[in-house]
């Protein structure tokens, strides 16, 4: 059934006048309680023996109210329920080898003036002892077996099962399938013993009582199940073996003893029918082996509806599993059918000990209820038509054991009394109904299933919560196994919710509101402890578990805050606030039941809250939240979380209502602070209350909110905390400012705590101390945050001259920020690192916009890789490469100088703007450009970033190059002119692109379109030397000569004819080329720049151009061979010299005689 949720007490199940037990346990099914009797001391004893050394039995005889303890020498008696009960003792009969404890049966039913039972005890070789009442054990010294009859056993034939029929017979069974009856029959006012063998014809039962095939562990009587009257003189007994089962009509009316048994029926295959019923539901294919593993161990009778059930063990597996089968039991059978077949899932490993069988008892109730005592347990069944229901009661680790039980005979009450060596008698109670109705819940259809099933599980986690002391024999933290996760964190989120709420079943109403509040928070603890020990704990998510910490944590403070104000004076603030919640001035009506709305009572306390009321509202809102705070750090590892897990709940303490409210209270402080009123409490209050705003902030952002919603708390976060932290160093709380931005991680606070420390008190500031110890402790992360202070306040000194040990922090930051290079190299430096120094210091000159200052980063650090580098590897030809790099970067940068300067001195002009200066260098120097507008605009566009000293790219300084009339990159004396400079730069660049193809096509365009064609062409009045002279003095001559004598700038030379078949950049290229422009003026340079292609063609076609290129390139190529000529002899002359004066000659020492002057001469 679904327990169901109920805030009174559940309902007790025992019975009047049980003041005298202990609760152990309840719930709406079952309760268990414990009577402990003070026991003789040898009663203790021998319940608490040895069983592995020597054996013991035990049972409880409900209808005669005994207990007993048996060994193989004497048994002890004692009455159940009596506080200090008599133990009686009787000698136990002899036992021939080996001795065991012997049978013992109380015949309830007096059978002569006393009003005690009597005792029957049968030895296992057959030996019987008799008293017609306890008390003669006390007074007779006799042996009670001298005059006995014995049991006509067999050679090695021995007692397996005893049972009572009624008040004057007993069966019993042995180890070869026979049945002997005792009958106690009075004679003379004498009690005798009778003893008859139930016999029967040997073809009927010939296999079982004395055929060959079968063994003799199979043929022994495991059970003896005697049933209610069939009718009015006679009942049903079933003996049970392994595998079998044969049924007795047993007379049991007036001279019963007189009258015989009669044979009924004997199904001898009984094993196999059960065993492939088990093997069929478990999924498992029957085989004979398998089935010998099954074996009836024990049985018993349902007098209500008529039913024999056998308690079934499987040992076909490494653990033992247990079943019960249900067969309908009727005088008239002829076979025993199963009707129903119940799995176990107790399952218990097996036990070696003697008489350690699990047992079976029924009760007489409807629906019925079956008691499977194991050793260690007691598991309760609900049989019911076509299903059931089990309930499993386990004692604690250990040597306590389970003895015996009984079901006593109560339709009304169904109770199993067990026995224990330890702990008494246990009295477990079953409301059958509530049993009944809770497993119809259960049922697939049913739409309650899951909550039944949830409700049931809530029930198991609060007997765990309250039940589970020391003290108590129960194990009861235990979950059930297999559980779906998703059922068990519903049932534990509805416990943890009713524990906020005073709802739990076990919780009383009490006065005492303090007790009340400490023992739910008891219980909070308690219930993650079972949730950790049942195994469950790892399985459950982040988010339940940090909810289940959250409600733990409120428990906690709700108790120090009913506390503090308990005992203190109950000013009206606390009262008023709980009235805004519930509507009425009910303290401990909010305290017993409305936890859950702590933040409304926030807003509520924050709505109240006046300059008037600050500080008790400080004390109200600190007793609740550092309560919380105390229970979260020292019980974090119970919960497996961190302090600040990252999870999708929003704990009540992180809510924007509590953080409003602690702000409001730190800023009424802060202004206390400031009127300079007189208050004791203040920083204290104001450390504690800056500590919880940022854990509150923290919990918050981990809440796992939306993004903006993060990113906004986030925000407020950052500025909450650098103002708190402030704030507290202000008040004179610098220790709990630092100790706050330590544990925060808040290091740009931290840096700026120690730095308004140090202006504080002076330049030797003991800060510095404190400095030091954090670069030691928090390394990089704190210096981060430093060195950028440092930078910002342009503090470069401390930066850069810093304790050995901490220099590898230094190197740590610049490696971090690389936009701050221009600084780093000079720590490179500091710490001998110069080849890292010239890497970094020359990646900051390439990306430098400013040309004097990249010059002078280009330089140094030149300089400082030469300083690197050791004598011989100066010669290696990476290392001369990375040189030449160097060289060509200055190169650029010098021609860049060198140009504006030259600008300057042609113009005669004083210091100017860059825009001014560019358009009179365009009117002045460049005034073949006004008849091209679109040209002359990109000339004043380069020209005043070489006028603002702004670093301009080679592909740019080219482009400006070729726009001039005049030259002016080169010296004067340099045989360079601006266009040759142009190319040397393309020929440079690191790699070949479109852009440089198209401005190399330009500046050819260009120079070929400098000379007037048309006049050099008309030669019919020069000689053939004057002509040479002519073509020999053009600026297309002197460039081809430049460029060709140079072997760097070979393949730059474009002829006339080819450039023609150039196609001039479209405006794709000239987009990527100069990214700044619009694209209107892109459109026409463009335009421009195709006009400059057909003037050209135009010169190709109507002058002699293609033809004088042509000459002037052969003249070249004559002179490059001429120049190659003496070049050698002048290199054989050196060698032949330094071989002769024995000086050895460097590769590439010979001097060169140069055609043409280089770019780098000018320099």
């Amino acid at each position: 059934m679904d327990p169901g949720h109920s805030d009174a007490v559940t309902p007790t199940l025992l019975p009047r006048g049980s003041r005298d037990m202990t609760l152990l346990l309840a719930d709406s099914i079952v309760q268990v309680a414990q009577r402990a009797p003070a026991l003789p001391s040898a009663v203790q004893e021998a319940l608490r023996a040895d069983t592995y050394a020597a054996a013991s039995t035990g049972g409880v005889d409900a209808d005669s109210d005994m207990a007993f303890c048996a060994t193989a020498q004497h048994v002890l008696a004692w009455r159940c329920s009596s506080a200090a009960p008599t133990a009686f003792q009787f000698p136990a009969p002899v036992c021939a080898a080996p001795a065991e404890p012997p049978f013992c049966t109380f015949l309830p039913r007096p059978l002569s003036a006393s009003a005690e039972p009597a005792v029957l005890l049968c030895s296992a070789s057959g030996r019987l002892s008799f008293w017609s009442a306890l008390s003669d054990a006390l007074t007779s010294d006799s042996d009670p077996s001298a005059a006995l009859p014995s049991l006509p056993l067999r050679s090695a034939e021995r007692v397996t099962a005893v049972s009572r029929v009624n008040n004057s017979q007993v069966l019993t069974g042995t180890s070869l399938g026979r049945l002997f009856r005792i009958c106690v029959r009075m004679h003379h006012d004498q009690q005798n013993l009778v003893v008859d063998e139930l016999a029967v014809q040997r073809g009927l039962l010939g296999r079982w009582l004395g055929g060959s095939s079968m063994r003799e562990g199979e043929l022994a009587v495991q059970a003896l199940v005697v049933s209610a009257p069939v009718d009015t003189g006679h009942v049903l007994a079933v003996a049970v073996s392994v595998g079998a089962a044969h049924v007795w009509r047993l007379p049991v009316g007036t001279f019963a003893e007189t009258q015989a048994p009669a044979f009924v029926m004997a199904d001898m295959d009984l094993g196999k029918t059960i065993a492939a019923r088990s093997l069929y539901l478990s999924g498992t294919r029957y085989s004979a082996a398998m089935a010998q593993q099954i074996q009836i161990i024990d049985g018993a009778y349902d007098s209500v509806s008529n039913m024999l059930a056998l308690l079934v063990k499987d040992e076909s597996q490494s653990t033992a599993h247990y079943g019960i089968a249900v067969l309908p039991l009727q005088p008239t059978a002829t076979s025993l059918n199963v009707q129903q077949w119940v799995t176990l899932q107790y399952e218990q490993a097996h036990d070696p000990r003697a008489h350690s069988m699990p047992t079976l008892r029924l009760s007489q109730s409807h629906p019925t209820i079956a008691f499977v005592s194991f050793t260690h347990a007691v598991v309760a069944v609900l049989l019911s038509e076509h299903t059931h229901q089990e309930e499993s009661l386990r004692l604690r680790d250990g040597s306590n054991r389970i003895v015996g039980g009984c079901v006593p005979t109560d339709p009304e009450c169904v109770h199993w009394v067990g026995l224990t060596s330890e702990s008494g008698m246990l009295h477990v109670y079953v409301d059958a109904q509530r049993a009944m109705q809770h497993m119809q819940d259960l049922q697939s259809h049913s739409p309650r299933a899951q909550d039944a099933r949830a409700s049931r599980l809530e029930e198991c986690l609060e007997r765990a919560m309250c039940f589970d002391e020391p003290q108590n024999p129960l194990q009861l933290d235990a979950l059930p196994e297999h559980m779906d996760e998703g059922l068990v964190e519903l049932a534990i989120r509805r416990v943890s919710s009713r524990l906020l709420d005073s709802s739990l079943r076990r919780l009383r109403p009490t006065v005492d509101l303090r007790t009340q509040l400490a023992q739910r928070s008891a219980f909070a603890q308690r219930l993650i402890e079972v949730l950790g020990s049942s195994g469950y704990l790892v399985h459950l998510s982040v988010t339940l578990r940090t909810m289940l910490r959250a409600n733990a944590e409120l428990l906690a403070g709700a108790g120090d805050l009913w506390r503090y104000y308990d005992t203190g004076a109950r000013m009206s603030l606390l009262s008023e606030a709980i009235e805004l919640v519930l509507g009425t001035r009910n303290e401990r009506l909010f305290f017993e039941t409305s936890l859950a709305q702590v933040p409304t009572l926030f807003y509520a306390l924050r709505r109240l809250l006046s300059p008037e009321n600050s500080v008790e509202c400080t004390r109200l809102t600190l007793a609740l939240l550092l309560g919380s705070v105390r229970y979260r750090e020292e019980n974090t590892k119970l919960y497996l979380l961190p302090l600040i897990p990252q999870v999708e709940f929003e704990p009540w303490y992180a809510s924007s209502v509590c953080i409003e409210l602690l702000e409001s209270l730190f800023d009424l402080a802060l202004q206390r602070h400031e009127a300079d009123i007189v208050d004791a409490e203040r920083r204290p209050h104001m450390c504690a209350l800056a500590e919880l705003i940022l854990g509150a902030y923290d919990a918050r952002m981990a809440s796992m909110l939306t993004d903006k919603t993060r990113s906004d708390v986030a925000d407020s976060f950052v500025r909450a905390r650098s103002r708190l932290l402030h704030s507290l160093q202000s008040v004179g709380c610098s220790d709990k400012a630092y100790e706050l931005a330590e544990r925060h991680g808040d290091y740009r606070t931290l840096v700026q705590l120690c730095m308004n420390e140090r202006r504080a008190d002076s330049e030797n500031s003991p800060v510095d101390v404190r400095i030091e110890h954090y670069l030691d402790t928090l390394g990089l992360e704190f210096a981060d945050e430093l060195y950028l202070y440092y930078i910002q306040q342009r503090e470069f000194r401390r930066l850069l001259e810093p304790r050995t040990e901490h220099a590898d922090l230094v190197t740590a930051f610049f490696e971090r920020h690389e936009r701050y290079a221009k600084i780093s190299w000079l720590h490179g430096i500091n710490v001998d690192q110069f080849a890292a120094a010239s890497s970094t210091l020359r990646q900051s000159a390439d990306e430098e916009e400013n040309v004097v200052d990249k010059q002078s980063m280009l330089s140094l650090s030149k300089l400082m890789y030469l300083g690197s580098l050791m004598s011989p590897s100066i010669e290696e030809e990476h290392v001369q490469q990375k040189l030449e790099d160097w060289d060509d970067a200055l190169d650029l940068v010098m021609v860049q100088r060198r140009l504006f300067k030259r600008w300057c001195d042609a113009l005669m002009m004083a210091t100017s703007t860059p825009e001014v200066l560019a358009e009179n260098v365009a009117s002045a120097l460049a005034t073949r450009l006004d008849q091209q507008p679109a040209l002359r605009a990109l000339f004043v566009e380069l020209a005043i970033s070489v006028a603002d000293a702004r670093v301009v790219t080679a592909l740019d300084m080219a482009e400006l190059l070729s726009l001039h009339d005049r030259s002016f990159a080169a010296r004067p004396e340099a045989a360079l002119n601006d266009s040759t400079v142009a190319i040397q730069l393309l020929a440079r660049m690191a790699e070949p692109s479109d852009e440089r193809d198209a401005t190399l096509a330009c500046i050819w365009r260009r120079v070929y379109l400098l000379d007037d064609w048309y006049e050099l062409g008309d030669v019919t009045t020069l000689s053939d030397d004057d002509v040479l002279e002519r073509i020999y003095g053009t600026v297309a001559f002197q460039t081809a000569c430049a460029v060709l004598l140079d072997l760097t700038t070979l393949n730059m030379f474009v002829e006339p004819e080819v450039l023609c078949q150039i196609p001039p950049p479209t405006t794709d290229i000239l987009r990527t080329r100069f990214p700044g422009l619009a694209e209107e003026q892109l459109s026409s340079l463009e335009a421009a720049m195709a006009e400059e292609h057909e003037a050209l063609q135009v010169l190709c076609n109507e002058t002699k151009l293609v033809v004088f290129m042509e000459r002037a390139v052969a003249k070249i190529d004559d002179e490059k061979k001429s120049s190659s000529d003496v070049l050698a002899h002048l290199e054989h002359a050196e060698t032949s010299r330094a071989q002769a004066a024995h000086i050895p000659t460097m590769p590439g020492a010979a001097p060169v005689v140069p055609a043409v002057s280089r770019m780098d001469e000018g320099l």
